[in-house]
Protein backbone atom coordinates (compact mmCIF):
# COMPACT_ATOMS: atom_id res chain seq x y z
CA UNK A 1 0.00 0.00 0.00
CA UNK A 2 1.40 3.78 -1.10
CA UNK A 3 1.51 5.35 2.52
CA UNK A 4 -0.66 7.92 2.55
CA UNK A 5 0.29 11.48 4.73
CA UNK A 6 -2.25 13.86 6.44
CA UNK A 7 -2.75 17.33 8.34
CA UNK A 8 -5.37 16.55 10.77
CA UNK A 9 -6.97 19.40 13.06
CA UNK A 10 -9.03 18.49 15.88
CA UNK A 11 -9.94 21.31 18.21
CA UNK A 12 -7.79 23.52 16.64
CA UNK A 13 -4.74 21.45 17.55
CA UNK A 14 -2.57 20.50 14.38
CA UNK A 15 -1.73 16.50 13.85
CA UNK A 16 0.62 15.17 11.26
CA UNK A 17 -0.63 11.80 10.63
CA UNK A 18 0.63 8.83 8.09
CA UNK A 19 -0.62 6.58 7.19
CA UNK A 20 1.70 3.63 7.29
CA UNK A 21 0.05 -0.14 6.85
CA UNK A 22 -3.80 -1.27 6.24
CA UNK A 23 -5.69 -4.33 7.11
CA UNK A 24 -9.22 -5.42 7.74
CA UNK A 25 -8.82 -4.95 11.47
CA UNK A 26 -7.66 -1.67 11.57
CA UNK A 27 -4.67 0.94 10.55
CA UNK A 28 -1.19 1.33 11.57
CA UNK A 29 -0.70 5.44 11.69
CA UNK A 30 2.24 7.25 12.36
CA UNK A 31 1.31 10.81 14.52
CA UNK A 32 3.11 13.26 15.07
CA UNK A 33 6.20 11.13 14.60
CA UNK A 34 4.81 7.93 16.94
CA UNK A 35 3.32 4.91 15.70
CA UNK A 36 -0.09 3.70 17.12
CA UNK A 37 -2.31 0.67 15.95
CA UNK A 38 -6.20 1.63 15.48
CA UNK A 39 -8.20 -0.80 15.47
CA UNK A 40 -12.51 -0.67 13.93
CA UNK A 41 -15.45 -3.03 13.10
CA UNK A 42 -17.42 -2.44 10.51
CA UNK A 43 -20.68 -0.53 11.65
CA UNK A 44 -23.15 -1.80 8.73
CA UNK A 45 -22.11 -5.22 9.68
CA UNK A 46 -22.11 -5.42 13.70
CA UNK A 47 -20.96 -8.81 15.78
CA UNK A 48 -24.11 -9.20 18.31
CA UNK A 49 -21.68 -10.65 20.63
CA UNK A 50 -19.00 -8.37 20.29
CA UNK A 51 -19.85 -4.49 21.72
CA UNK A 52 -19.54 -2.02 18.94
CA UNK A 53 -16.51 0.53 19.31
CA UNK A 54 -17.28 3.66 19.18
CA UNK A 55 -14.79 6.58 17.65
CA UNK A 56 -13.64 9.67 20.03
CA UNK A 57 -12.33 12.62 18.52
CA UNK A 58 -11.00 13.14 22.07
CA UNK A 59 -8.31 10.45 21.74
CA UNK A 60 -5.83 11.67 19.31
CA UNK A 61 -5.60 14.71 21.68
CA UNK A 62 -5.36 12.57 24.82
CA UNK A 63 -2.28 10.59 22.95
CA UNK A 64 -0.61 14.03 21.98
CA UNK A 65 -0.53 15.02 25.96
CA UNK A 66 2.20 13.35 26.51
CA UNK A 67 5.97 14.10 26.78
CA UNK A 68 7.21 17.35 24.88
CA UNK A 69 5.51 19.38 21.73
CA UNK A 70 7.19 18.28 18.67
CA UNK A 71 7.16 19.91 15.46
CA UNK A 72 4.82 18.93 13.08
CA UNK A 73 6.66 19.75 10.08
CA UNK A 74 9.79 20.87 8.98
CA UNK A 75 9.83 25.38 8.28
CA UNK A 76 10.84 28.03 10.78
CA UNK A 77 9.76 29.39 14.00
CA UNK A 78 8.98 32.87 13.25
CA UNK A 79 6.93 34.08 16.25
CA UNK A 80 7.12 32.82 20.30
CA UNK A 81 4.05 33.60 21.95
CA UNK A 82 4.82 32.18 25.50
CA UNK A 83 7.98 31.84 27.35
CA UNK A 84 9.48 29.41 29.98
CA UNK A 85 6.95 29.13 33.31
CA UNK A 86 4.17 30.09 31.49
CA UNK A 87 1.14 28.62 32.34
CA UNK A 88 -1.01 27.74 29.25
CA UNK A 89 -4.20 26.13 28.63
CA UNK A 90 -4.88 23.48 25.91
CA UNK A 91 -5.50 24.95 22.64
CA UNK A 92 -3.93 28.22 23.35
CA UNK A 93 -1.12 29.31 20.78
CA UNK A 94 2.42 29.21 21.67
CA UNK A 95 4.41 29.99 18.71
CA UNK A 96 3.99 30.29 14.85
CA UNK A 97 5.69 27.88 12.07
CA UNK A 98 5.92 29.01 8.39
CA UNK A 99 6.08 26.46 6.09
CA UNK A 100 6.02 26.37 2.05
CA UNK A 101 5.41 30.18 2.82
CA UNK A 102 2.15 29.40 5.03
CA UNK A 103 2.15 30.94 8.63
CA UNK A 104 1.05 27.55 10.79
CA UNK A 105 -0.15 28.51 14.56
CA UNK A 106 1.05 25.93 16.81
CA UNK A 107 -1.19 25.48 19.99
CA UNK A 108 -0.76 23.27 23.36
CA UNK A 109 -1.86 19.92 23.24
CA UNK A 110 -2.72 20.19 26.80
CA UNK A 111 -2.80 22.31 29.91
CA UNK A 112 0.00 22.75 31.33
CA UNK A 113 3.39 24.98 33.04
CA UNK A 114 6.19 25.81 30.00
CA UNK A 115 9.13 24.23 31.47
CA UNK A 116 11.25 25.56 28.55
CA UNK A 117 11.55 26.63 24.75
CA UNK A 118 13.77 24.86 22.99
CA UNK A 119 13.90 26.84 19.92
CA UNK A 120 14.13 30.85 18.84
CA UNK A 121 12.77 32.87 16.39
CA UNK A 122 14.26 32.50 13.21
CA UNK A 123 15.45 29.23 13.69
CA UNK A 124 14.46 26.41 11.15
CA UNK A 125 13.40 23.16 12.13
CA UNK A 126 12.95 19.89 11.12
CA UNK A 127 9.40 17.43 11.64
CA UNK A 128 9.47 15.99 14.75
CA UNK A 129 12.45 18.35 16.63
CA UNK A 130 11.54 19.47 20.51
CA UNK A 131 9.76 22.85 20.44
CA UNK A 132 8.57 23.04 23.84
CA UNK A 133 8.69 20.99 26.99
CA UNK A 134 6.23 20.65 29.86
CA UNK A 135 6.79 20.85 33.80
CA UNK A 136 5.97 17.21 34.60
CA UNK A 137 2.74 17.22 37.28
CA UNK A 138 4.08 16.58 40.82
Amino acid sequence: MKQKHFKVFLDGTEFDVEVQAVDEHGLEVLVNGRTYKVEFEDLDEPHPAAPIPTFSPARPTAVAVAGPLRAPMPGDITQLLVKAGDDVTAGQELLVLEAMKMKNIIRSPRPGKVASIEVAAGQSVNHGDVLIRYEDPA
